[in-house]
């Protein structure tokens, strides 16, 4: 009787242990996913940034982003790829109503407008990563430890520009 007690609570272990695994794995597979999605958005908007912000500061402060989005898209790509995470393939709905309400935002508004952007997207990313910091996955671990820095930097930069 207690074999089979101390049997039943073994297995009762594995399950939740196993269950616990599949849950993370569904909480790393959908923070790749979402990060990847905001990657592509604030991919196109710094692109659009690049050619329409009328201050040099906020030109160079897209160009930055850009960079920084890119890398974020070929890092959690890569571990996308690894772990056969599904991934997006295009802009969500929301990310081309942004983009188009940007590209309509007239010259003299767009530089306001664009920071508005790239400070929610970062603070967005920011919220996703500390939510993260759980995480048992070493590449997501570390990905998170580099990026977050970064992203706090661009956030303080992109705030005194307004």
């Amino acid at each position: 009787m207690t074999t089979r007690m101390l049997c039943l609570g073994f297995i009762a272990a594995a399950v939740l242990a196993t269950a616990g695994a599949a849950l993370a794995q569904t909480d790393d597979k959908a923070f790749t996913y979402a990060m990847l999605q905001e990657a592509q958005g604030q991919i196109s908007f710094a692109q659009l940034a690049q050619q329409r912000a009328q201050s040099d500061t906020t030109r160079a402060l897209a160009d930055r982003a850009y960079r920084e989005w890119q890398a974020v898209q070929t890092r959690l790509g890569g571990i996308a790829f690894a772990h056969a995470y599904p991934t997006p393939g295009a802009l969500s709905d929301a990310q081309v109503a942004v983009l188009n309400r940007l590209g309509q935002t007239q010259p003299e508004d767009f530089d306001i407008a664009y920071l508005q952007v790239l400070r929610r997207g970062i603070g967005v990313a920011l919220t996703r990563m500390g939510d993260e910091d759980s995480t048992s996955d070493q590449d997501l671990s570390a990905f998170v430890g580099r990026t977050r820095p970064m992203f706090r930097q661009t956030r303080d930069m992109a705030g005194g520009q307004s």
